[in-house]
């Protein structure tokens, strides 16, 4: 059964050996923590085909401005890609966020399914400051937002042509909510204030993602997101 193998739940800033050796293709992020007050990226890699293990630590510190989430800078890179997947899982198998059918047309719907090697269900994140985030779908390179700019809970979770910096309902809130092996995080879109959730509380596949009022900590588990890379 395809299961995560990370707490990589904040998207890290960047990466490099301590020896300045660059991290092969072939290995893997296994971790990130976050303490209270500084967002201390902790990054172990494994080399699969010696399973040797590459210390790998770059630390930045940051002066984390709320309670909940992440402070990263504006002027950082994008991070990823990343597999997306809700707390709320089938027995079985393993679902991941995708876009629908693998459109790279604008207004796709945004939906889970089986996990799989695919571009459609990788995604970026492109840090914009004060802890929001745009993500991005690696395939179509358009951005996770709510359709039509919509506050009300059940609107559709589409992608669409990334905005400007005055379009809020593609920039999202990562707040942590629940800790664990991975941790798990509220993603709260900026215009609405709502949170992305699967539609009904269901494992089916092809289930529609929407918006929908927040639940408070501990949130239910078809609002709880966490990531990990993407396999290659």
């Amino acid at each position: 059964m395809w299961q995560p193998v990370a707490t990589l739940l904040v998207p890290e800033v960047g990466r490099s050996a301590s020896d300045g050796t660059d991290c092969p293709p072939s290995c893997r992020i296994l971790y990130t923590h976050l303490e209270d007050d500084v967002a201390s990226l902790r990054v172990a890699q494994v080399w699969p085909s010696k399973r040797r293990l590459w210390a790998v630590s770059t630390t930045i510190l940051l002066a984390v401005g709320l309670s909940l989430g992440l402070t990263t800078p504006a002027s950082a890179a994008d991070t990823g890609p990343w597999t997306v997947f809700p707390q709320l899982q089938p027995s079985g198998s393993f679902n991941c966020m995708e876009v629908h059918a693998g459109s790279t047309l604008n207004s796709a719907i945004v939906q889970q399914n089986t996990c799989r090697s695919a571009t459609h269900q990788q995604w970026t994140m492109r840090p914009l400051g004060s802890n929001f985030w745009r993500i991005i779908n690696r395939k179509s390179g358009k951005c996770l937002n709510v359709r039509g700019g919509s506050t009300v809970n059940s609107a559709q979770i589409i992608q669409y042509t990334c905005g400007s910096s005055s379009t809020t309902n593609d920039q999202w809130l990562l707040l942590k909510d629940r800790p664990g092996s991975p941790d798990y995080y509220h993603i709260k879109n900026r215009k609405s204030g709502k949170c992305l959730n699967v539609q009904g509380n269901t494992t089916a596949t092809g289930t529609a993602m929407i918006q929908y009022t927040c639940q408070p900590n501990p949130g239910k588990a078809n609002e709880l997101w966490s990531w990990k890379p993407a396999p290659a």
